[in-house]
């Protein structure tokens, strides 16, 4: 039996094993097992999941893994897509950024496409010792959000042209698009949404980004 690493990209250690399944249902990777949500990374526990929709149009299954802080921080996040049929641990792997505070969270989402609406998979919880916890952040991110960087920082605004005296620090941050006049991008800031000016931020050089450009919709 042939298998294949398949999360190399984000430092996953997981391998993929070939099975043929022709079906199209509309449930998302099927599969059972745990993981432990710890301080520094994720660890597999004994997990196997398989894609079994095809949420692209191309025979493959679109997913997202994602991990935030009790800020709504985003401390990882990695997309990808593979061949219905196909199956693997989640793995063992180390956040991109450390958590500032409890609870961590991890999502493991099939994206929605080709008819399918988004669909959770799995989420699983942690803390890490000596953090702050904060009260669980409910805010409602819109699918197509992309991380981007603010790499010298930015002043933080409440809405497009209202100034407060608050510094954003240099980091990554959750871009879910721009205003009207397309001069500020809403961002996500400690479960809350801010505005910054647009010639602050910059699509994120680093993985699983890779560059990848900011949304271009507007936002209220």
């Amino acid at each position: 039996m042939k298998f294949f690493k398949f999360f190399i990209l984000a430092t996953f250690i997981s391998v993929f094993m070939f099975s043929a399944i022709s079906i199209r249902p509309a449930h998302a990777f099927s599969g059972s097992g745990s993981v432990t949500v710890g301080c520094t990374g994720i660890t597999d526990n004994g997990s196997f999941y398989t894609a079994d929709r095809n949420n692209t149009g191309m025979g493959q299954e679109a997913y997202r893994f994602y991990i935030t802080d009790g800020y709504g921080n985003l401390i990882y996040d990695f997309s990808n897509m593979v061949p219905v049929g196909f199956g693997a641990a989640i793995g063992s792997f180390l956040y991109t950024s450390a958590p500032a505070a409890n609870p961590i969270t991890m999502y493991f989402v099939s994206l929605a496409g080709n008819g399918f609406g988004e669909q959770e998979i799995l989420k699983v919880e942690g803390s890490c010792a000596g953090l702050p916890t904060v009260p669980r952040c409910q805010l409602n991110v819109p699918a197509g959000s992309v991380v981007g960087e603010a790499p010298l920082g930015a002043y933080i605004y409440y809405a497009p042209g209202a100034a407060t005296d608050l510094i954003l620090k240099p980091g990554t941050y959750i871009v879910v698009g721009q205003d009207a006049s397309q001069t500020y991008y809403k961002i996500v800031l400690a479960c809350q949404f801010i505005w910054v000016r647009k010639d602050t931020m910059q699509p994120s050089p680093l993985p699983p980004q890779n560059g990848a450009p900011l949304p271009t919709r507007i936002v209220q």
